[in-house]
């Protein structure tokens, strides 16, 4: 492990690992074997800011148009690694719906909702109670706009798929190049307004850090390795990403020249060691991270 370390610069550890190489100073690898051991095996339920948390970080609201054009499907989807399967499906009983499939050539794993019942009993009362925090909250709010219109109006004629087709439009991704092409004079609706949340819930942030966050060593020109906790995300989050360092009392937000990502990243030893493992130890990371 320590000649991966040295050969790619930084390596993604996960908590628990990280947690023990914190403290030593000859970096004995072997804890490793015996310290991974997952802790949402356990058979407690999540707490709903963490699944807001992990959705903000992975999750996708998602319109599937059918070739015809005559059929659209909603979806709500966390697509993983399938070593991480074991989350999808306690994600999967805390929603009471949908279903886990693996795609074991791909070693992807996904958790996926697309019965509309489900969707306006489940997955939209979730997300209205505990809000998505990035800007993620804006395609939900289309999303849901979708999921009333075609259970309101029982007709599925084309007229009904043209009339959605404005809020599809304004979704994160938009309409493909066929979509724009079968409707060239859509017009996009408004997206909404970004709204930047006051508090930030600890349960929000353990889940959010489980998709998004990355513990690593940093193998320094001097021969030191320094440990670091980062978080990233799309630029679009940056003002959420600067309430980190507010919410951690530690830490820097950086936005990348000439990229669309920026990062919250903490690397002070005694920071590391005072504050962002006692926080992901009162509040775990459940997956496998």
């Amino acid at each position: 492990m320590l000649k991966i370390l040295i050969k790619k610069k930084h390596k993604c550890l996960g908590f628990q690992l990280f947690f023990g190489l914190i403290s030593t100073s000859d970096f004995n690898f072997g804890f490793m074997e015996c310290s991974l051991v997952a802790t949402f095996t356990n058979k407690k339920k999540l707490n709903p800011f963490w699944a807001t948390g992990f959705s903000d970080g992975d999750s996708s609201f998602t319109t599937i148009l059918s070739r015809d054009f005559k059929r659209l499907t909603l979806s709500f989807e966390i697509s993983l690694h399938s070593k991480d399967v074991a989350i999808l499906y306690k994600i999967k009983g805390f929603f009471s719906c949908g279903n886990v499939s693996t795609r074991h050539k791909l070693k992807r794993s996904t958790y996926r909702v697309t019965n509309l019942y489900h969707i306006q009993n489940f997955i939209i009362p979730h997300f209205k109670l505990y809000p998505l925090c990035t800007h993620k909250q804006l395609d939900f709010k289309l999303w849901e706009k979708i999921a009333i219109i075609m259970s309101t109006i029982q007709d599925r004629t084309p007229n009904l798929i043209e009339n959605l087709t404005p809020y599809i439009a304004a979704m994160y991704k938009g309409l493909t190049v066929k979509q724009k092409l079968k409707f060239p004079n859509v017009k996009v609706a408004k997206r909404g307004t970004y709204v930047l949340p006051d508090v930030i819930n600890p349960y929000w942030m353990s889940g959010f850090v489980a998709a998004e966050g990355c513990f690593y060593l940093l193998l320094r020109d001097s021969g030191q390795f320094t440990h670091i906790f980062s978080v990233t995300q799309d630029h679009r989050d940056l003002e959420l990403f600067e309430k980190f360092n507010q919410f951690f009392n530690c830490g820097k937000t950086y936005h990348r020249p000439k990229s669309t990502r920026c990062d919250f990243m903490v690397q002070n030893r005694t920071h590391i060691n005072d504050i962002i493992i006692p926080f992901f130890i009162k509040y775990p990371l459940v997956n496998i991270k």
